[in-house]
Parts: C-alpha cells; sequence; structure tokens
C-alpha cells in the first residue's frame, strides 16, 4: 500500500520545528517532502513547487507570524488551494490563519509532541476525492508561464492567475478528530433544491450583484489591474518594488527613490513609487536606488516604462566597497613626510606618500565607513589610527623613535 504523501509548507525561520515534525511523520510511515527551498534558486521553481505540491495527498501548512511573512509560504498555500488540496494548518503562535482559511480549524502545535496523536489522527482520516479533470495540468502550465523569479512579484501573478480562473476556495468542510480541514466540493455534485418564494429569489440576486460589486473593489491593485487594465497615460505609472539583502532575502528598512523623483511609500513587502508621466525622459526609461546606510548597502536598476500600469521589480543591495582614504602624514614639527607607507587593516593595499606627505588609496569600505590605518617609516613609532573613507582627508602625525 503506498504511503501517504505529506508536503510541509513552512518559514525558513521555522526550520527546526519543520524538521521535528517531518522526523515524526516519517517515524509514522508517512512519506514526508519539505525540500522546497533546494529548488527556489530555479528559473522555474515557481511549476517545480507546484509539482511537488500537486504529488501530495495532504498540504500540511506551519504557520506562524514566520510563515505569514513569508511570500514563499504565500504562494505555497495559495497553490494548494489552486489545486484543491487538503489543508492542515498547524499553528506554532498566535498568528492569525489567512481570511482564505478562515474556515480552516487547525491544530496547536506550540508543544509539538504532545500534539502529535491529533495530527497523526487528523492526517490517517480518509478524505473526499476532490481532483477535477484538468485542473492538475491547467495550474501547473499557468504556472510554468510565470516568468519572474522574484517571491512576491511571483505570488502576485500566480494570485491573480488564480482569481482568474476561479481556482479559488470553495466547496464544504470536512470534520476530522474534532477540527476541521479545508476539502472541496465533488465535481458535478448537485446541490439540494428548495422551492423558494420568487420575490426572495429576485432579493438573493440583488445581494449576489452587490457583494460581487463590492468584492470587486476590494479586490487588490494587481487583480483589479488584470480585470480592468489602466493605460499609463492616465498620469502615473505604480512601480512595485522588493529589496533584497546581499542573501537575497527581503529588507523592510532600506531607503528608497527614484533618478526622476515620484512619491513613494512602504507597502506590505516593499515600496511602491507612484511616478508621473510626465517627468519620463524620452526613453521612457528611469533609475531606481536603495540604500540601507547603515549596513553601507546600496543598489540600482533601471525600469522600462511600457503600456502597464503597474510594474513589479526587484533590487539587489550589494556592499559598497567603491570609497577611498586619502591624508597627509607629517612628523612632530609639522614637516610632511615622504616615503611613509600607508595601509588599511585586514585588506592588501598599500600607499606611499609623496614629497608633500600625501597619500591615497582605496579603502575596500563605503563612504564614511571607519577604516582602521597603519603608518609606518623607518626611524619613527608606527601609528594605528581609525578614519572615515571618503572626501575628509586624514590627518596623521609620526613621532620619532627615541
Amino acid at each position: 500500500m503506498p504511503k501517504t504523501k505529506i508536503f510541509i509548507s513552512y518559514s525558513s525561520k521555522d526550520r527546526p520545528s519543520a524538521e521535528t515534525i517531518h522526523k515524526s511523520l516519517e517515524a509514522a510511515g508517512f512519506d514526508v517532502w519539505r525540500d522546497q527551498e533546494s529548488l527556489y534558486g530555479g528559473q522555474q521553481w515557481p511549476k517545480a513547487i507546484g509539482e511537488a505540491i500537486a504529488a501530495a495527498d495532504f498540504f500540511l501548512l506551519l504557520w506562524s507570524g514566520n510563515a505569514a511573512a513569508s511570500h514563499f509560504v504565500e504562494f505555497e498555500w495559495t497553490t494548494a488551494v489552486a489545486l484543491r488540496k487538503p489543508i492542515v494548518p498547524c499553528m506554532t503562535d498566535d498568528a492569525a490563519l489567512p481570511s482564505a482559511l478562515t474556515a480552516v480549524h487547525g491544530i496547536r502545535m506550540e508543544n509539538i509532541e504532545a500534539a502529535m496523536p491529533k495530527l497523526l489522527a487528523a492526517l490517517g482520516t480518509p478524505m473526499p476525492e476532490a481532483e477535477v479533470p484538468g485542473r492538475v495540468h491547467d495550474v501547473l502550465a499557468r504556472l510554468g508561464q510565470i516568468q519572474a523569479t522574484e517571491p512576491s512579484a511571483v505570488v502576485s501573478q500566480a494570485k491573480a492567475v488564480f482569481a482568474q480562473h476561479g481556482w479559488t476556495v470553495q466547496g464544504n468542510v470536512y470534520q476530522a478528530s474534532g477540527d476541521i480541514f479545508l476539502t472541496v466540493q465533488q465535481p458535478g455534485e448537485e446541490k439540494t433544491r428548495s422551492k423558494i418564494d420568487p420575490w426572495v429569489k429576485v432579493a438573493g440576486l440583488i445581494a449576489t450583484i452587490l457583494t460581487i460589486v463590492i468584492s470587486l473593489f476590494a479586490l487588490s491593485d494587481t487583480i483589479r489591474g488584470k480585470l480592468f487594465p489602466k493605460k499609463p497615460s492616465e498620469g502615473a505609472v505604480t512601480i512595485r518594488l522588493t529589496v533584497l539583502g546581499p542573501d537575497a532575502m527581503p529588507v523592510e528598512d532600506a531607503k528608497v527613490w527614484s533618478s526622476i523623483g515620484g512619491e513613494v511609500k512602504k507597502v506590505a513587502g516593499g515600496w511602491e513609487l507612484e511616478i508621473p508621466l510626465s517627468k519620463l525622459p524620452a526613453t521612457r526609461t528611469l533609475t531606481i536606488y536603495a540604500a540601507q546606510e547603515t549596513s553601507y548597502l546600496k543598489g540600482r536598476r533601471d525600469v522600462t516604462v511600457g503600456d502597464d500600469p503597474v510594474i513589479t521589480a526587484s533590487l539587489q543591495l550589494e556592499r559598497e566597497t567603491s570609497a577611498e582614504v586619502k591624508g597627509v602624514v607629517v612628523d612632530e614639527a609639522k614637516e610632511p613626510i615622504a616615503g611613509a607607507t600607508v595601509s588599511i587593516v585586514g585588506t592588501a593595499g598599500v600607499a606611499t606618500t609623496d614629497a608633500q606627505g600625501h597619500f591615497s588609496l582605496a579603502a575596500h569600505a563605503a563612504m564614511n565607513e571607519e577604516v582602521r590605518l597603519r603608518i609606518a617609516k623607518s626611524g619613527y613609532r608606527p601609528v594605528e589610527q581609525y578614519h572615515p573613507a571618503g572626501e575628509t582627508p586624514a590627518y596623521i602625525i609620526l613621532e620619532r623613535a627615541r
């Protein structure tokens, strides 16, 4: 008899809990898959993750505040919904479940060992078959067409596609071991109809129309843009930017601006830049900058504005190392010292002072970042002192050896 396959979705910050649950499930005879992190570097990772979820019998969502902030986890559970997979939330803290899963009562997992019997009982409960013919093929095909690789952009595109095709939560819920786990209505299942007064039907129709209208206005900007596209000629283009650190993880405390101005505001998962079309140059290309000044990180990227009123982009920060350090070396009488060697501790570069005692060398640091200089010359006592890289010159006094 084949083993029941479990896909565990979790934030990398919750890896210890995921590993503990993984080991317990394997010991109980389940086939567990949680190797998604190894797939995220590829160009086709949205489809690869979708295929892994499609192959699972249950989707175990390890939910926490960390998971709520993870674009990867959001992509995984929305894909599980689109694929009509039974979702079993396991909550490790008090973070609220996504609104799309509010009908699903998960298992409290603050104490994993104590909660495992309940989880094993739930996963051992037979689930009604919920697959719609052709659904898996269609979902995976759409995921394969996603060109973005940056997490928030992938989530936005995937959610827009799922909404467009109606691949959303629907149907009944299934009671198992005192907890409710999401399933979906059977294909072709007929609902019991009752005789309703015609006026009640009309009232119901009006209520339905109002609900649809309100829902459309409540849709995210991304989905509204797909359903009701606007031309940038209406005045401005919106650029949604995710800033990544050197480790390719999103950062939330950067400074963001563009080469042509525009309004910049912080939003969930990144920044939005509202760029007036009147400010665009003839090339319709602008440069976006970002910096983490306290960490001496900065980055830039060019964005070309086309017909899309909303542009999604990412920008990776890198350590700034282009600054130089310069200065003058003098003796106790304030006379310049020629031939002194100047180096930066921890780097290989060396400069020699000229006849006026001046020197300049690459600091391998950011502007205003402090470096430790070492200055030496035969007949003088060597000196080490800190000085910020950049435009301010260092003034160094060497004392003669006694």
